[in-house]
């Protein structure tokens, strides 16, 4: 089953859209900042202020359902014959009144006033209106002519439409009902599709447990995996689509996996007695309760405007210091669609943060830092895709190393993107040297960690923020000339996120990304740059080499690089 089989289940992009869109272009919009009247007519100013106003508008509303109760007489010939004389009377005041209201805009609107729909339709009405007075007048003239009381009394009919603009009180209301019928086909979509997602790794998973042929795993691997890349692609559609709907949908996600651990906790805390009875049922209660107002959370939750992007940046901590520095010298950059944003072998200008938009990232299989000649095993022509959506970040680790950027990145759609310099970004390194450099390369290694060696991972529950405030994992760094003890007594594993280093025991080589087996006691760098994710044991570790900066503490002094002690960092320049 491929992801197209699955979104044509339930399609957001349904006639729902379209009628949604019809409406919106139907829909009466009051632009006031065009039409300001300059100088010190008195009158101008006057109407401009009744023209714009909400009484205005509902003053032609009202006169409309007023107007129900003559049409009724009007349409009834028994009742009509006997009221000739007040529906003639009542349908001079009615058109009064229309071209009242219709005068009163051309005086601000002026040649505007036929850009909108609604006032040419009001104006039209008006035309029939006089046409409809003028054929009563001329049928009292000459009551003898046929053609002209047929024509009258068609004309007659046709005062039915007087009630159309009254549809403009009714189209917000289909707007917002179209919208939540739309945010709750986007939800529903987006969760399918991550679901499929997720089966679609799990299915690779087993797949390499139970395949006893390597060409057939290889097949089965190559369609999971275009299965799965065309999902992703689909979600960041929906993500482009309804932003303020993911958003909600991840909000509560997130929230409701907080409860359920939480409810875990307390079976367990209860199950062994630290909790009496009284007191878990009683917070079982609450958690529940706060499971079931999930039900009433909203719909959609609008996005952060570009300058809260930055808190998205994981490596920032939300720390104001960082996020004040770096939101000074970050810049806006707008794409279009198939931008090239940047390209394989090119220098990096800087690293892109992804407010809205979609782009599509082509590469070779990544080096990780390799050198060609340790790669020889690994030549591969298949080319890898990837898709990059809101709160993506294009090209972090070729700005550490300043090397080539190893892949392209195009535009799927109008992308909006925080840029950050290459200068910037090192000026950064300097002032807040030199946990921030280090922060970047934990991000990475947790990153590739997850992506190559997830079954490894499964029980670890790694994220950034536990890393730094736990101390969970950490990076060490490794040159061709160091050499590192691994101690799995206070260690669980010890993983070569980037580089390749060689066991000094058994001379046996590690390429990234793997993870080092148990026999291992001692490593040396084979690479000019090797980075080392250590994922802790159950007591913390100092590391031997002292390469990575182990930050404890919460508070940081800021310093530049050329104030603070040498030899603790090494950074490749």
């Amino acid at each position: 089953m491929t992801i197209h089989d699955v979104s044509t289940y339930v399609k957001a992009r349904s006639w729902l859209i379209k009628f949604k869109k019809i409406l919106t272009v139907l829909e009466y919009r009051k632009d006031k900042a065009q039409f300001i009247p300059y100088g010190k007519n008195k009158f101008l100013k006057f109407t401009y202020h009744l023209v714009f106003s909400d009484e205005f508008e509902y003053t032609g509303h009202i006169i409309s359902l007023i107007y129900i109760y003559p049409i009724i007489i009007h349409l009834w010939p028994v009742a009509r014959e006997l009221n000739v004389l007040a529906l003639i009377i009542v349908n001079y005041y009615i058109m009064f009144l229309y071209a009242l209201q219709s005068a009163l805009k051309i005086i601000i609107l002026k040649r505007k006033y036929f850009h909108q729909h609604w006032n040419t339709v009001e104006f039209l009405i008006l035309i029939i209106g006089i046409v409809d007075i003028l054929c009563v007048y001329f049928v009292k003239l000459r009551p003898d002519n046929i053609i002209l009381i047929q024509f009258t009394v068609i004309i007659g009919y046709l005062r039915l439409i007087r009630f159309v603009p009254l549809i403009k009180i009714i189209i917000p209301l289909l707007i917002n009902i179209a919208d939540v019928q739309i945010k709750k086909r986007l939800s529903l979509m987006y969760s399918i599709t991550k679901g499929y997602v997720k089966s679609q790794e799990d299915a690779k998973f087993l797949v390499k447990q139970i395949s006893g042929r390597g060409s057939i795993y290889q097949k089965l691997y190559e369609i999971l995996d275009t299965n799965k890349r065309d999902a992703i692609r689909e979600l960041g559609l929906i993500e482009h689509e309804g932003r303020d709907v993911v958003i909600a949908l991840k909000t509560r996600q997130a929230i409701q996996t907080v409860i359920t651990k939480s409810l875990k906790h307390l079976s367990f805390l209860w199950s062994r007695g630290i909790i009496d009875k009284h007191e878990g049922v009683e917070m079982n209660k609450v958690l529940l309760s706060k499971i079931k107002m999930l039900d009433s959370f909203p719909m959609a939750i609008p996005p952060p405007t570009p300058d809260n992007y930055l808190h998205k940046i994981v490596w920032l901590e939300n720390k104001e210091v960082l996020i004040k520095f770096f939101k000074e010298r970050a810049k806006l950059a707008y794409f279009d669609y198939g931008d090239v944003i940047c390209r394989e072998g090119e220098m990096p200008q800087g690293i892109y943060l992804i407010i809205s938009g979609m782009a599509i990232l082509h590469s070779p299989p990544p080096s990780f830092g390799i050198s060609h000649t340790l790669q020889a095993d690994r030549t591969s022509q298949t080319m890898f895709t990837e898709y990059c959506t809101c709160g993506d970040v294009i090209g972090e680790l070729s700005c550490l190393l300043k090397r080539e950027i190893e892949c392209t990145a195009i535009c799927e759609t109008i992308l909006q993107a925080c840029f950050i310099s290459l200068e910037d970004l090192y000026e950064g390194f300097d002032v807040f040297w030199p946990f921030l450099e280090y922060k970047i390369w934990l991000k990475l290694a947790l990153m590739i960690a997850h992506q190559y060696c997830e079954s490894a991972l499964l029980n670890e529950d790694l994220t950034f923020e536990k890393c730094v405030s736990l101390n969970a994992a950490y990076v060490e760094t490794l040159s061709s000339c160091n050499e590192m003890t691994i101690n799995y007594a206070i260690m669980k594993l010890v993983i070569v996120v980037y580089g390749s280093v060689i066991d000094t025991n058994t001379e046996v080589s590690y390429l990234a990304p793997c993870i080092l087996p148990k026999t291992c006691e001692q490593v040396q760098g084979t690479s000019d740059l090797s980075k080392l994710l250590v994922v802790q044991g159950s007591q913390p570790v100092k590391g031997t080499v002292n390469t990575s900066p182990h930050m404890t503490n919460r508070e940081y002094n800021w310093k530049r690089k050329e104030e603070s002690e040498a030899g603790l960092h090494y950074r490749k320049r």
